[in-house]
């Protein structure tokens, strides 16, 4: 493969056109290859490129702007003009070429004013072979780029409504994430989503419960961690998840099982085959996953909804003391909220007591760092 990269780049600095350029960008990102040849590949097409973008038709743009995105390739420049060329091309591009090109810019964190914005105004309706799933791909787009338009998430929530029986679970958790992520409240389009995910015909992975759960905590509330949130308190949907979770933990995650019980602590909704299920999985990962953000979101959580489980808080407190209290306090809120949980379930480890207290009154810097504490950012995903 990787003389065949060479070869083409060769090829490519010779000249060539768009369906060329766009084919071997693609082959690129299909190969998932990352080595040098791929890049210098990468590289000279991007060159070609620029030069005849005019000539681009739009299943070439959409294929092109995919494939660097795909191979995380943040050629910002390359993607402008393709969006500049998509723009004037707009009446041509069909649902996939929209979807692709929306979804490569966020992908790549690129902000495109014009084109964005011709999206937005843009009923979903009047898009030539929209796909359901093409739709939620532009929809968590918009979620994830730096600025979100409200018009949008408003224009698109009967849409999704209608048509939600066509998507499968990731489309949907895809969906309900981005609605929560701009912080967009629709208990109908929320419960339209939810008893969707709920139809047994469907396959349900641990990223989707998780991001299911995560979005109906966070639908429509602002601030980390706060005592005020108005998150969607659906126990029969909370139910489902605990028991669809259950099922496949040794499937999960760190992150997973972080924003999966999170979110169950966060609406106040307690499952003790959910909580012992995942009990089970963090004492699994402790010391091959070791993550000092998602072992503190799970104390936290299992002390906000009282479960006082010995064995959890005995296995990290124990690692916690092999590894060193300064590598979980390198983020302040992970001490705090971890300090808070052990003090709320009355779980007292003498070993992790005498470093905590060690490393308070050794660390002439704990109480600065403290005062650096900041929320955890709201677009965790699991």
């Amino acid at each position: 493969m990787p003389l065949l990269f060479d070869i083409s780049a060769k090829r490519v600095s010779m000249g060539a056109v768009p369906q060329d350029l766009s084919s071997l960008a693609w082959a690129v990102a299909t190969a998932r290859a990352r080595d040098s040849t791929a890049l210098a590949l990468l590289n000279q097409v991007s060159v070609e490129s620029m030069k005849i973008v005019h000539l681009f038709v739009p299943q070439d743009l959409a294929m092109c702007a995919w494939a660097y995105a795909k191979v995380a390739a943040r050629d910002g420049p390359l993607l402008r003009l393709f969006a500049d060329e998509a723009m004037h091309k707009y009446s041509e591009l069909n649902g996939q070429n929209l979807s692709n090109i929306v979804w490569s810019l966020a992908t790549i964190r690129e902000y495109h004013e014009p084109l964005l914005a011709a999206v937005s105004f843009t009923r979903a309706d009047t898009i030539q072979g929209l796909s359901s799933q093409e739709f939620s791909n532009i929809v968590w787009s918009f979620a994830t780029l730096p600025r979100t338009s409200e018009m949008l998430f408003r224009r698109m929530a009967p849409r999704v409504v209608a048509t939600a029986s066509d998507l499968d679970s990731q489309h949907l958790a895809n969906i309900a994430w981005a609605f929560a992520k701009i912080s967009h409240r629709d208990d109908g389009l929320f419960y339209v989503l939810s008893r969707e995910a709920m139809k047994g015909t469907r396959q349900v992975n641990p990223l989707n419960l998780a991001n299911l759960a995560w979005a109906f905590a966070n639908a429509g509330h602002h601030g980390e961690m706060s005592t005020r949130r108005i998150g969607l308190r659906d126990p029969e949907f909370f139910e489902w998840v605990a028991e669809a979770a259950a099922k496949s933990a040794p499937q999960f995650t760190s992150q997973n099982c972080s924003n999966l019980v999170w979110a169950f602590a966060t609406n106040r909704i307690s499952s003790q085959r959910l909580c012992d299920a995942i009990s089970s999985q963090v004492q699994g990962w402790l010391i091959q996953n070791f993550d000092p953000q998602h072992l503190s979101n799970v104390l936290w959580s299992y002390a906000k909804l009282a479960v006082k489980d010995e064995a959890l808080f005995q296995s990290s407190a124990d690692e916690i003391v092999r590894r060193g209290v300064d590598y979980l306090s390198r983020t302040p809120q992970n001490l705090s909220n971890t300090v808070w949980a052990y003090g709320v379930v009355g779980v007292k480890p003498p070993a992790f007591l005498a470093a905590l207290e060690r490393y308070i009154t050794t660390n002439a810097g704990f109480y600065d760092k403290l005062t650096e504490n900041r929320p955890l950012p709201k677009s965790s995903r699991a």
